[in-house]
């Protein structure tokens, strides 16, 4: 979590165990709760994000899947068609004009992206809350979902950010540390606290292992978004 109050924000991260589901397999209990249907928007950026956005349909659509859950709805936004295949015919998509991939150089193709976050979110306007997911190493999700997060929070929605890791090569690292940079920044102009849950590729947990324990996440934000205690 990006702290932008005071004069150094701090960045507080918790290791997420691949080993270890965030979701298990039994119904929660829902003696002390009502379970009002709300809409958790998932805005999925750049490849990264869009390869997710299968991961997330499995498992919602799984009748292990918690009751009482909000309505998600997915958004794939990215710089390129490439990573879209027939199975995200009936998404809802925003490709930017212009823009072919980022390549991996986050900074030629900031300026294409930016101006353009707020016409995403009229396009696609904000649930009652918001997760947007992307790569922290690439070229395009990495500056796409920091411009998002920056509108969500504008507008005072709630929203959490999760990124994904690797260091397969030098120019990955060096995004990571850039997209966190921008998030710290955010935290800094608006002065509000930027919530980021890191998962990283390894040798012990691979794309799709990763993919499911971000669509595992997804589902539980989905129950605790949808909740609201019985008098």
């Amino acid at each position: 979590c990006f702290h932008g109050v005071g004069s150094a924000p701090s960045f507080h991260c918790r290791c997420i165990n691949p080993k270890t589901p965030l979701l298990g397999t039994s119904k929660m209990e829902t003696n002390n709760f009502e379970r009002k249907q709300g809409v958790m928007k998932v805005y999925l950026c750049g490849g990264t994000g869009v390869n997710i956005a299968n991961a997330i349909k499995t498992m919602s659509a799984s009748p292990d899947s918690l009751t009482g859950m909000a309505n998600i709805e997915l958004v794939l936004i990215d710089t390129s068609n490439a990573n879209l295949t027939n199975a995200n015919a009936k998404d809802s998509v925003y490709l930017f004009k212009g823009i072919d991939g980022g390549g991996k150089h986050r900074g030629d193709i900031h300026p294409g992206v930016s101006p353009k976050a707020f016409e995403i979110l009229e396009k696609f306007p904000a649930g009652d809350m918001n997760v947007v997911i992307s790569s922290l190493g690439g070229g395009s999700g990495s500056v796409i979902a920091p411009c998002i997060m920056r509108e969500l929070l504008k507008q005072n929605k709630l929203a959490r950010a999760v990124g994904i890791t690797n260091n397969d090569s030098k120019i990955e690292v060096e995004n990571t540390v850039d997209t966190m940079g921008s998030y710290e920044g955010l935290a800094r102009t608006l002065k509000k606290c930027v919530v980021l849950a890191p998962f990283h590729n390894n040798n012990s947990a691979g794309f799709a292992d990763v993919n499911m324990l971000v669509a595992n996440l997804v589902m539980l934000l989905a129950v605790l978004s949808s909740i609201t205690e019985t008098p």
